[in-house]
């Protein structure tokens, strides 16, 4: 009986130490994109009155960390690269268990463009790319449901069920995000599902003139009144939106279409952005062309918040004491971004300093004619108007050489130096 017993033990022992191994296994190879992007969601001490969700023009348009600071609105940003309706349809009823939301807002871009593809519920091309939002979320019945819906005609879908199918040949992908300090660098970039992208191209947009009826007919379309019921039943308000962005002539006529559309529901409604005149075509939109910086992007957040303050009356939990860990993350977020300002980037550093969290000085070297012939940094000291101190200076040099511009970024709530930089001669 001591020898069966001390097997049985010894079995258990077995099993627990395996387990723990796995799971640290697991944990390491796993992909760190969902982990960076929902860890603050399901780690949330409030809750989240608005969720946002939609493809990259989602994620990289709308930042959640400035709804907070200008309008007290509590919300999270779901939007990914390529994510469908019907994917978000899915993700909807994860996210209900976690948080209690009042009001969900979907960005429609996305709602033609993967007709042609595959089934037609996601991107056959971008596959990996739905893998962030379905890894961070634990098995269940719904999550099987999803990912044979969604991925019916994929053969390897069941990666999306179980995590390490996928991740266990990763070895030698592992970087510093995947360990130690870097992982939780990588974990913790408190911008609350958003994500900035860095960098400028000037583009031109061009409105059309007459807008024609596009076929919205499309796999990912019947998912509309299959969210907008779901809703209902939760007493979620919805808010279909388009967002700006240099939208080409077939996408225009889209966003458009979508207004004789939605007169169907009484129980939703849609906003097309699209030619509000929200964005400067010379400084707004990031170097793909197709996508909005920082700036583009802040625009948007602070259109969008006040039309979802006004529209819904969101509550502003600014003075609310249970709300305090949202300043905190809110300060976590400036450090985040004072540590993306770059050297000898006058017009990038210009671009992530707009919004009120950096007091900036420029100087310009009074023999250059910089502020004439660079048309975006005369666009951008024009935007700033009076909260950019612009200074001309004879013989402005640093460093015994001589300099064209130089800028001066402090922290405009503690005045401390964040960067001096600029560009030579």
């Amino acid at each position: 009986m001591g020898k069966i017993l001390k097997k049985i033990i010894g079995c258990i022992v077995f099993i627990c130490l395996f387990a723990v191994v796995f799971y640290k296994v697991d944990k390491l190879l796993e992909d760190k994109r969902g982990l960076s992007k929902y860890n603050q969601f399901y780690n949330s001490d409030t809750n989240f009155d608005v969720i946002f969700f939609g493809t990259s023009h989602t994620y990289h348009s709308v930042f959640t960390q400035e709804l907070w600071k200008n309008y007290g609105i509590t919300s999270y940003n779901w939007g990914y690269s390529h994510c469908t309706l019907a994917e978000d349809y899915y993700l909807l009823q994860e996210v209900v268990k976690y948080t209690d939301p009042k009001l969900v807002v979907i960005d429609l871009y996305g709602l033609t463009e993967y007709e042609e593809k595959g089934n037609g519920k996601y991107n056959t091309e971008k596959v990996e790319l739905q893998h962030p939002q379905f890894d961070t979320i634990p098995f269940s019945s719904s999550k099987y449901t999803a990912i044979k819906d969604i991925f019916d005609d994929y053969y390897d879908n069941w990666d999306y069920l179980f995590n390490f199918a996928l991740y266990h040949n990763r070895w030698g992908e592992l970087t510093e995000y995947d360990f130690g300090s870097g992982y939780l660098k990588h974990k913790d970039n408190y911008q609350k599902g958003s994500s900035i992208l860095f960098g400028h191209a000037s583009t031109v947009y061009i409105p059309n003139a007459q807008y024609t009826q596009v076929d919205i007919d499309t796999k990912c379309a019947e998912y509309i009144p299959r969210i907008i019921e779901f809703c209902k039943e939760k007493d979620i308000k919805l808010q279909f939106v388009y967002l700006p962005y240099p939208a080409e002539e077939y996408q225009q006529n889209v966003a458009h279409t979508l207004e004789d559309y939605f007169v169907q529901y009484d129980s939703c409604s849609y906003r097309n952005f699209l030619d509000d005149g929200i964005l400067d075509e010379m400084t707004d939109i990031y170097d793909d062309g197709s996508h909005v910086n920082y700036l583009g992007a802040y625009k948007i957040t602070m259109e969008l918040g006040k039309y979802l303050q006004e529209t819904y009356g969101l509550k502003d939990y600014r003075e609310d004491p249970e709300y305090a860990s949202w300043d905190k993350d809110y300060e976590k977020y400036v450090n985040f971004k004072s540590g993306r300002f770059k050297r000898n980037q006058v017009i990038d550093n210009l671009i992530l300093g707009y919004g009120g969290d950096y007091r900036i000085k420029l100087q310009v070297n009074a023999a250059s004619d910089i502020l004439k012939k660079n048309k975006v940094l005369k666009s951008l000291v024009k935007q700033y108007g009076d909260s950019l101190e612009v200074e001309y200076v004879e013989n402005l040099s640093a460093n015994e050489e001589d300099y064209e511009t130089i800028i001066w970024i402090y922290d405009a709530k503690t005045d401390a130096e964040v960067m001096v930089t600029g560009t030579k001669m």
